[in-house]
């Protein structure tokens, strides 16, 4: 009896280890990272959110924008849109894109009333659920994306299209910030904003394993491609991203010196070097988990 029982629990585990190989590998989950220009950022999560980042897609390099186009009509759905502070180069066409995809504001409490006060943000689509400030955190998108907003040392005016002649023309944007996004199944995100280099970006790194790093490298308005460099190293990002280079003439007109000194090792020796992704305006990289799809 007993031979007979181990015999048919022999078949049986070698039949479930031919269905087993015959089955095809589970695949992981994919995120997508598209660069619309400038600061701005689409993000799609393995369960379909689509998140924009400082959405200002009429810029000059967006390929979608110029030539009478108006890059707005290009974007589908949007569910939340982030930005890190006030100028007009980040909140961009945030009130145009939310009216016509009915998405929610990620922003600072100031920098989200002024926009409903002033430029006409939809006000039932902000609210105490996403509006933040510098440390806290927010889950959104069903629980599937965590959200931090960082420290940035930069400014935050923002454009009063209400001043009258004696009005000053820049109003109070709330304090500048950036973004570390940690999504379910797939990478962690940091987006820089303007910052300037900062030493608690160490502890960002300590605390949060980032995967990847959308760091301003334009210099003049924030850091030199060095310094910025050395932000992707301190938060121990395994890739970095350039952004806000290119667009104005006073700004960094390409990536060569970032690139460069992405490869020198750090002082600190946490562990390997970031790996540069070269992004062109339009172009998406693709996650699987947290690995990037080559």
């Amino acid at each position: 009896m007993q031979r007979a029982y181990r015999f048919v629990l022999l078949l049986a585990f070698t039949a479930l280890a031919a269905l087993t190989a015959q089955a095809p590998a589970a695949r992981a989950a994919e995120t997508h990272i598209t660069w619309h220009g400038h600061a701005a950022f689409e993000i799609q999560t393995p369960k379909g959110a689509v998140l924009m980042i400082d959405p200002w897609l009429n810029n000059p390099r967006n390929p979608d924008a110029g030539e009478g186009k108006d890059a707005v009509d290009a974007i589908g759905k949007v569910d939340y849109i982030l930005i890190t502070h006030g100028h007009f180069d980040h909140v961009g066409d945030a009130v145009e894109l939310a009216k016509k995809t009915g998405a929610r504001l990620v922003a600072s409490y100031e920098l989200a009333t002024n926009m409903v006060k002033l430029l006409g943000f939809p006000a039932d689509q902000m609210g105490f659920d996403t509006v933040m400030n510098p440390g806290g955190e927010i889950t959104i998108a069903n629980g599937e994306v965590k959200v931090l907003m960082t420290p940035a040392i930069h400014g935050s005016g923002m454009q009063n299209p209400k001043a009258g002649p004696d009005d000053p023309d820049l109003v109070y944007g709330g304090v500048a910030g950036g973004f570390i996004l940690e999504i379910k199944d797939g990478p962690t995100i940091y987006h820089s904003g303007d910052t300037d280099f900062f030493k608690e970006l160490y502890t960002l790194g300590h605390c949060h394993c980032v995967t990847v790093a959308l760091v301003n490298t334009g210099g003049h308005f924030g850091m030199e491609p060095r310094m910025a460099a050395e932000a992707a190293k301190a938060v121990r990002a395994k890739y970095a991203v350039a952004h806000h280079w290119g667009t104005f003439p006073v700004l960094s007109q390409d990536t060569t010196e970032f690139e460069e000194a992405l490869k020198e090792k750090p002082w600190y020796s946490f562990k390997g070097t970031p790996e540069f992704v070269g992004m062109a305006p339009g172009q998406t990289i693709v996650f699987e988990g947290d690995e990037l799809k080559k």
